[in-house]
Parts: structure tokens; sequence; C-alpha cells
């Protein structure tokens, strides 16, 4: 009934992503045709034109961020997830769920480090009280070496 409220538009962004993932596989990204990555990049720009116009339409937008980190976390850039982790930290700062997020673009793997990783975890700690998230982001770190490890 109201296709530009913020839940509509942040619906169809969800919607947009989530078509754009589908669309471009599991493969390794050097392993995926150009047409695929093509597509979920169309997917990408329609989620990311409804979640910069669903930013004003709401006092915190704090999905709106969530969800342009995931679509630069795919397009791969650095400066964008930085900007997108700390505008939706700002409304949730106790989220952890947002912290692991923007963890995994820190990994060597996508041009990360370790050191990085542990940075995050160490300003994390003031912000998650309850030490089981703490914990689960930390276990990221551990994870990432056992991956590295398997390889």
């Amino acid at each position: 009934k109201k296709p530009a409220s913020y839940a509509a538009r942040l619906a169809r962004a969800n919607y947009a992503i989530a078509l754009g993932a589908e669309a471009r596989g599991a493969e390794f990204f050097r392993d995926t045709p150009s047409e695929k990555i093509d597509r979920m990049r169309a997917y990408f720009h329609r989620a990311q034109a409804d979640l910069e116009a669903s930013l004003t339409l709401t006092p915190k937008p704090y999905l709106s961020h969530r969800y342009l980190l995931t679509i630069a976390r795919n397009n791969g850039s650095r400066d964008e997830q930085r900007s997108q982790y700390q505008q939706a930290i700002q409304y949730a700062p106790a989220s952890v769920e947002t912290r692991l997020a923007y963890m995994s673009s820190l990994e060597p793997r996508w041009g990360g480090s370790i050191a990085r990783m542990e940075g995050l975890v160490n300003e994390s700690r003031a912000a998650l009280k309850n030490a089981q998230d703490l914990d689960r982001l930390a276990a990221r770190i551990s994870a990432y070496r056992g991956f590295e490890s398997r390889q």
C-alpha cells in the first residue's frame, strides 16, 4: 500500500540482494562467469537505490546500512565497507551480527589481515557487554586460521 515507505524499500532491497546472491552462485569469484557477476551487480544496483532512498525515511536506518554493508562486501569496496559498518554500528553499538559481517571483510583472503581482525575484537570489547558475543567475534580469527591451514 505504501511502496515508498521505509519498510517497503527495505523489503524490496532485501529481495534484490537475495536475487543477486542467487544469480552469482557459490563459486569462487575467479571461477564465476562474468555474466553471473553482471547479473549480481544489476540486482545490487537496484537494491542500493532503494536503500539510499530509505536512509531518510526513518530516524534510525540501521538495517539500510547493514544491507549496504552486504553490498559493499560483495563489490569489494573497502572504504565503503568501513563506512557502512561505522554507520550501522552507531545505531546498534552492541550488535555482534554487524561486527561479524564486517569481520569477514577483514580476513586476509579479502585483503585484510589478522591484525585488523584482532583490532576489531579489541575495539569491540567496550560495546559487547555479553562475553559470549565477544567470544563469537574472536572465534572468527581462529576459524580463519583453520581455513588457511586447510587451503
